[in-house]
């Protein structure tokens, strides 16, 4: 991913906020998601990257090709329920 309009920072303001808000929901969603651990990677999987890919029209940021979205699924459909695990284990 390529970021746009602040090519100085490594990683955008708005990105880091963006992660910080969803860090502070996900024991909110741990609990909606308890026992539904494949629903939560599938998705993980399609609205993960649906999110990055619509900066795109918005000019913020710039996948490269096709590999860039694979990876990011790739990453969502295992980040989203080991989070959702770690969070209610730490919750139990």
């Amino acid at each position: 991913i390529t970021y746009t309009h602040e090519s100085s920072a490594w990683i955008p303001g708005w990105m880091v906020s963006i992660w910080i808000l969803f860090v502070l929901i996900l024991p909110l969603l741990a609990g909606l998601f308890r026992g539904h651990l494949i629903l939560a990677a599938a998705l993980g999987g399609i609205f993960g990257p649906l999110s990055y890919i619509s900066g795109e029209p918005l000019e913020v940021l710039k996948f490269q090709g096709v590999a860039g979205i694979v990876l990011y699924f790739l990453f969502w459909i295992l980040y989203f329920p080991t989070a959702l695990l770690y969070v209610n284990r730490r919750e139990n």
